[in-house]
């Protein structure tokens, strides 16, 4: 993606253009009156879904987010370039070879992709082998006007049918490969990563295919298994079904957040098209970012399980670094807080749906679809919802489930930002414990103070969905260029622990320039950089020295607790993408599944050595 589609994609032309005339909601679309002549009825019309403007009266004109700054600043090309790459937060560096041709890799590896998803979906239609997937399809009550929408497809129970058929299209192994469509033998060539089961194309809100989901149609385990992470492919980046739901969203003026494929595909089908899933346990900034171009409101509906529960709690995993705040002492924030500090800096609605106990959004709405309508209008705001799942299974008789209830719900209080609101739940929490509000507000004191609740989430508990988010990497990289007389202490880390390439390869630079000098200058260091990197180091270092400082003394233990973290992440991630392979390993390899089998052990081993320690010395 060029610099102009990167800042096309990151600033929206609603949001922009509403900072100078105010728009009205026309439909889908949105009017007001042309800045550009005297109109004397609303005759300038703003495009969503094309990122364009017009303007059907006098003007005759339109465009889209250059050309309207252009026009309504007085600005040339270069100058209105420069302030929207400044708005998106996008370097205007000239695009080197490497880069014209990282995209040039992209649009190959998209185009495979798109062949592969006609492939899969005319299979599912057409084949034979085909009628398991369709009878999965029919007892879930999925119609074939849900396929086609989705482009579902079925993956033939064979090694190397999409390889074969890719192949003889033009495309080469390593392509293929390099789309995350095929696995690598040990002995040489490639299989079929996904073989026998039901496919469920992930587009990006433009309608590209990004790569696949696919369900197992047996008892084979894992009964999901999702492309490998690819240049295309990153779940935290996207959100099942956005391509056909961003104009439902427009129109609902709300985003519905579920877990599944089906989930999505069973709302789309019954009509509540605004209704999208995370491919994960909780939304990442990322994802926050496509939604928040198209509303404010965001309702999370989430199994009623505890597992489900857990993962509403976590809740949207947004690293507020996008919103123009930092919380300083832990770049991953605490995770039952991300929604209060969302609603707080982004000025979102957000409410949580409750759904009946063992019953998920696809059983909802194929069983009674007015009930799920009923669920969405009765959705909880997001304190309520805290409140019914802290209070829940809780002696609030005792002394002691009193004060566990306080410790829960305080410092999720003390972050709301508006002072009434914040008010309204003291005096809720006061009643439901029975304890005087003046003694609850004296706590929220102390809170607010900077002291911790005793019990309260610690800064640095972690959760496998956080793994995408390059939060915690650069608060690392920011800590060691700030600190570099203590690097010694951690051999531990290497260049492979950060996923952000322009941190790995600006780590690698800072071991380099450290083994070669005795003293470390942090201007000295950046003028070695390649201009990127330098960009890219001199905009990390500034955005995180806008918080408040750590003391030096406290300095080594964060830097230790950042490695921990990091190293914990690394095999988080590791042990994900090993135990989506491990099956096909076994079924073709024995030798090879011994090996990855334990492989996959130690690395659970490790990460549970690592929990058993939580809330000791990395505490």
């Amino acid at each position: 993606m060029g610099v102009i589609d990167e800042i096309k994609d990151r600033i929206d032309v609603v949001e922009l253009i509403s900072g100078y005339v105010p728009l009205q909601k026309a439909g889908r679309n949105y009017k007001a009156l042309c800045p550009f002549h005297a109109d004397t009825a609303p005759s300038f019309i703003v495009f969503p879904d094309g990122q364009r403007w017009h303007c059907f009266g006098a003007c005759g004109t339109g465009g889209d987010i250059f050309t309207f700054l252009m026009k309504k600043e007085n600005l040339d090309f270069s100058e209105a370039l420069r302030i929207l790459a400044e708005r998106a937060g996008i370097s205007l560096s000239p695009r080197t070879d490497e880069q014209e041709a990282q995209d040039e890799r992209q649009r190959l590896l998209r185009e495979i992709n798109s062949a592969a998803a006609q492939y899969y979906h005319h299979l599912l239609v057409h084949s034979p082998l085909a009628q398991i997937a369709r009878e999965y399809l029919a007892k879930r009550e999925i119609a074939e006007e849900t396929w086609r929408d989705f482009q579902l497809g079925y993956a033939l129970p064979e090694w190397e049918a999409l390889s074969h058929h890719l192949i003889a299209k033009g495309y080469t192994e390593a392509d293929i490969f390099a789309a995350g469509l095929s696995v690598e033998r040990e002995s040489g060539g490639h299989y079929d990563r996904f073989r026998g089961r039901l496919i469920f194309p992930i587009h990006d809100k433009k309608g590209s295919v990004l790569g696949f989901g696919a369900r197992a149609l047996d008892d084979s385990v894992p009964k999901y298994v999702n492309t490998a992470q690819t240049p295309l492919f990153d779940k935290g980046n996207i959100l099942y079904g956005i391509h056909v739901a961003k104009g439902a969203i427009r129109d609902a003026g709300a985003a519905i957040i579920v877990e599944g494929y089906t989930d999505v595909l069973m709302a789309h089908q019954h009509g509540y098209r605004s209704v999208v899933a995370a491919m994960g346990t909780a939304l990442t900034e990322s994802q926050v970012r496509t939604l928040r171009k198209l509303t404010k409101s965001f309702i999370l509906a989430m199994d009623a399980d505890a597992a489900g529960k857990q993962a509403s709690l976590r809740g949207l995993e947004v690293v507020k670094k996008h919103y123009g705040v930092e919380h300083r002492q832990s770049p991953e924030i605490k995770a039952a807080y991300q929604h209060i500090w969302l609603k707080k800096y982004v000025d979102a609605n957000i409410k949580v749906i409750t759904m009946p106990a063992g019953q998920d959004p696809d059983d909802v709405i194929r069983k009674d679809p007015e009930q799920w309508a009923q669920l969405v209008d009765q959705a909880l705001p997001l304190m309520e919802y805290y409140f019914q799942v802290a209070a829940a299974g809780k002696d609030l008789g005792s002394a002691e489930g009193k004060s566990m209830l306080v410790r829960q719900l305080l410092p999720l209080m003390k972050e709301i930002g508006d002072g009434i609101e914040r008010a309204h739940y003291l005096q809720k929490l006061a009643r439901l414990v029975r304890i005087d509000e003046r003694t609850l507000a004296e706590e929220m004191k102390r809170l607010r103070a900077g002291r911790r609740v005793e019990g309260s989430v610690a800064d640095d508990e972690l959760s496998p969905a956080l793994e995408t988010s390059p939060a915690l990497e650069n608060y690392c990289l920011f800590l060691l260029v700030h600190a570099a007389e203590l690097f010694g202490e951690l051999d531990e880390l290497g260049p492979d622990d950060f996923v952000v390439a322009e941190n790995r390869y600006i780590f690698q630079a800072l071991v380099d320039s450290l083994e070669a000098k005795q003293t470390f200058d942090v201007e000295g260091f950046q003028a070695t950089l390649d201009p990127l990197l330098r960009e890219h180091l001199h905009a990390l270092l500034e955005d995180w020295a806008k918080g408040p400082s750590l003391p030096e003394d406290q300095l080594p233990a964060e830097i230790e607790r950042s490695v921990w973290r990091m190293k914990d992440r690394k095999d988080r991630r590791e042990l994900e993408e090993l135990e989506s392979l491990l099956l096909d390993v076994q079924e073709r390899h024995d030798e090879e599944g011994v090996a990855l089998r334990r492989r996959v052990d130690s690395l659970r081993r490790r990460i549970m050595e690592r929990e058993k320690v939580r809330g000791g010395t990395h505490a």
